[in-house]
């Protein structure tokens, strides 16, 4: 359910991803970021954020063959 957790406005998002307000109106114009108009402003809820950055992130880096993982140990690369 949305109101599980509070609603944030788009200065607490765009403080919360270090970005200006403009750019999360933006993609609330644009419909990559899903709000809700309260009035003359938008709320939006955090699940919707979450969902919005995971969308957002960047693929995984490409590793060659032989190039070794970072994310494991000098163990499991054995």
């Amino acid at each position: 359910m949305v109101l599980s957790r509070p609603l944030l406005n788009t200065h607490q998002v765009a403080a919360l991803l270090g970005v200006k307000e403009a750019a999360v109106r933006v993609w609330i114009g644009r419909g990559d970021l899903r709000a809700i108009r309260l009035g003359r402003e938008y709320r939006i809820a955090v699940c919707d954020l979450e969902d919005f950055v995971e969308i957002h992130a960047t693929k995984a880096r490409f590793r060659p063959k032989g190039e070794p993982n970072e994310d494991k140990t000098p163990e499991d690369r054995k």
